[in-house]
């Protein structure tokens, strides 16, 4: 038989609460401890199917035949002069390679990127963590062999793919409403945190980041550009100007990427 005991649950409550201060500003790592803490699990709904591995063919087929019809869509023959134009390079900085790392800058970027591990790693993040500081030369070795070399190697290619519901009230019986969420090795996350540090310093030096972007930027996102679109429309009234907007969406965008030929590059 057990008891309760008040310096068992004010022992519990500063626990939870260095967790919470753990977590800092990361906005996800703080919902994942709220719901470990309340014992909320989301329910993982998927087509019904007969087997895991048929719904796992399912799922691969579906995603690779949309590919298909989206690359099969006729291209114009001829690019405007206009577009062929926005290709031409007005800059004269070059990025042929990246300067190596080291253990006190990789240190930083790893722990932000050790929060969940994938089935590919040999080690659980978990563990990783705990044994960071033993770990972290040779985890800097592999980074800098990567940049040097300029090459990923395929095993770190891999990923586990996931689909998930791209909005909780769809229907889980159609396979349209699913997206792919890919996971990746622990070690190609951080080899992909160190290069996007390198090109983000790269472009900030030759200010060749452009001004009104909102996505995949620091301090900016759907929210900023919405409030700086309204802006303008609102400045242009006020001057009587008259006001057209355009809109434009890419289907799909990233899925016509042709990573074979990208890979030959």
């Amino acid at each position: 038989m057990s008891f309760w005991h008040p310096n068992r649950s004010k022992t519990k409550t500063n626990h939870n609460y260095l967790l919470i201060l753990e977590a800092g500003n990361d906005n996800k790592a703080l919902f994942r401890l709220i719901d470990r803490l309340l014992h909320r699990k989301a329910e993982k709904s998927f087509p019904t199917s007969t087997s895991a591995e048929d719904l796992a063919n399912t799922f691969v087929t579906f995603f690779e035949d949309k590919i298909t019809r989206i690359r099969s869509i006729p291209t114009p023959s001829e690019i405007p002069d206009f577009f062929s134009s926005l290709d031409i390079s007005t800059t004269n900085c070059e990025l042929s390679n990246f300067s190596p790392t080291s253990n006190p800058k990789l240190l930083k970027i790893v722990r932000s990127v050790v929060q969940k591990s994938c089935c590919l790693d040999p080690l659980p993040a978990t563990l990783l963590k705990e044994h960071l500081d033993l770990l972290l030369p040779s985890i800097c070795s592999i980074v800098n062999l990567s940049l040097v070399s300029g090459l990923l190697p395929s095993s770190l290619k891999n990923a586990v793919l996931t689909p998930l519901l791209k909005k909780p009230n769809l229907d889980h019986e159609v396979l349209s409403n699913f997206r792919p969420i890919s996971n990746l090795k622990v070690i190609s996350k951080v080899i992909e945190k160190v290069v996007a540090v390198r090109l983000q310093a790269y472009l900030d030096f030759y200010q060749l980041t452009e001004p009104l972007q909102s996505a995949y930027k620091l301090f900016h996102s759907c929210e900023t550009a919405l409030v700086r679109v309204q802006n303008d429309i609102l400045l242009a009234i006020d001057n009587r100007h008259c006001v057209m907007l355009l809109l434009l969406d890419l289907f799909a965008a990233f899925d016509t990427v042709d990573h074979e030929y990208c890979s030959k590059d």
